[in-house]
């Protein structure tokens, strides 16, 4: 019978007090310091206005590795590999190798704790095209008169030509790692990393008997099956979601120049209308005198 794949993710505000916590509980500490992690969440709690209960400064996952795994040599370097698949190009990540164990059964689990920002550049960049024209009126929508002066992602320079230092250390926060349909994905990079170490003995979904399962308001087996592959839809959902959201900033951007062009249409309309209302005026007139 396989084995389901375990993994439980959560969120953390203190979390100083949670990497103490693991670092004393755990077998051993990898990854980012608590230095590092000082310095996130300094940062994370300048951002905030009201309370700093309420901003989430790492996200957590459990996940649950075969016990046969506690003597291996290359347990740290295996979770290493793992963690990098699951948490790529984040600035700060500390994984964990905890034994839960019970008595003379071991538990063994890897914990990784890591935040959801990365580091900024060393030097500021433009975050959208500006265009000037000959007034030195400023857009960042591309116009008739208006030329390119800086595009996105150039550096910023000073008066003399030199790079402007960034003021901001970290990235904005990776939404998609808030996405319902992440979990799921993780749990299939962690699967592909158990097939490559030979263990194909796990799955994505444990497979109930259709008598076990009770959903609310399922009262026949076509219901139940069209509920069953739901992880899965969402799966793919998060994949169309990744796509769209590589091309949203250029869609958005096309989107302006569309309503620009419509908005100019319809001043050029209302110009011509008000030309046309002053030449039947001057008619009329005309008419009325003769």
């Amino acid at each position: 019978m396989k084995r389901l794949i375990f993994l439980r993710e959560s969120k953390h505000n203190e979390v100083l007090e949670r990497y103490n916590f693991l670092t004393a509980t755990c077998l051993g500490s990898y990854g980012s310091n608590l230095a590092a992690w000082k310095n996130l969440q300094d940062f994370e709690y300048s951002q905030v206005r009201k309370s700093v209960k309420s901003n989430n400064v790492a996200k957590e996952y459990l996940i649950e590795l075969p016990n046969s795994w506690l003597d291996r040599k290359d347990l740290s370097a295996l979770c290493k590999n793992l963690v990098d698949r699951i948490c790529p190009g984040l600035a700060v990540v500390s994984w964990f190798v905890r034994d839960a164990a019970v008595g003379e059964d071991h538990n063994l689990h890897l914990v990784v704790l890591f935040s959801l920002r990365s580091f900024a550049s060393e030097y500021a960049k433009y975050t959208s095209n500006f265009y000037f024209d000959t007034a030195g009126r400023v857009s960042r929508v591309a116009k008739p008169g208006y030329t390119l002066r800086y595009a996105k992602g150039d550096y910023k320079v000073d008066a003399e030509g030199k790079k402007i230092a960034s003021a901001s250390k970290f990235t904005a926060k990776d939404k998609s790692y808030d996405h319902p349909g992440r979990k799921y994905h993780v749990k299939s990079l962690i699967k592909q990393f158990f097939e490559e170490q030979d263990m194909r003995d796990y799955s994505l979904r444990r497979q109930y008997h259709i008598k076990k399962i009770r959903y609310s308001g399922v009262v026949n087996k076509k219901v139940y099956y069209m509920l069953k592959d739901h992880a899965a839809l969402v799966a793919e959902f998060y994949q169309v979601y990744l796509e769209l959201a590589s091309y949203s900033k250029e869609i958005k951007k096309a989107a302006r120049v569309i309503l620009q062009q419509v908005y100019n249409k319809q001043q050029k309309a209302k110009l011509i209308k008000e030309r046309i209302a002053a030449v039947r005026f001057g008619l009329n007139k005309m008419y009325n005198l003769i």
